[in-house]
């Protein structure tokens, strides 16, 4: 009987050996796997942070480039505005047209004031020595404040064109 149960206990000693060496199999597959889990992790990390890096340095490299053109922007901008005339500097150009135009005007009155009196004054004389009819003075007198206009219109021109 010492013989069964040697062998029974050899027996049992073998199954849990093979137990153990599957157990110990099955840990060493599990340790592979998981090794192998976490270098192919690894890779992908690295390989995302890679992709990562790549993506900021184009997109500081596209930040610049905005940056450079709103900055070229705001130069072309600050340059026109230099080259706009300020408010004050319009009022007083206006100021100076309305006081010359002004001056026209007075000047305008007097001279066809003055104008028309001589004209009435000579085509008195003209009609008096010559025999002319009143209707070919009066001619005569819309010929010279239409002159006299167009003197006025010149002025003007010539004060606008400065």
């Amino acid at each position: 009987m010492s013989d069964e149960l040697v062998t029974l206990r050899d027996h049992l000693l073998a199954l849990m050996a093979e137990k153990d060496k599957r157990d110990e199999q099955r840990f060493e597959a599990q340790e592979k796997a998981v090794r192998d889990a976490l270098l192919a992790a690894e890779k992908a990390v690295a390989a995302a942070l890679t992709t990562a890096k790549e993506a900021v340095a184009k997109a500081e490299t596209a930040t610049e480039k905005r940056f450079e053109s709103v900055n070229e922007f705001r130069s072309a901008l600050t340059d026109a505005q230099t080259r706009f005339a300020t408010s004050d500097a319009v009022h007083s150009l206006e100021d100076e047209l309305d006081r010359r135009l002004s001056a026209l005007r007075d000047e305008y009155l007097r001279n066809h004031v003055d104008l028309v009196k001589r004209v009435e004054a000579n085509s008195e004389v003209i009609a008096a020595t010559t025999g002319t009819s009143a209707g070919t003075m009066r001619i005569f007198l819309v010929a010279a404040v239409a002159l006299s206009l167009f003197s006025v219109i010149a002025g003007i021109v010539d004060i606008i064109s400065r």
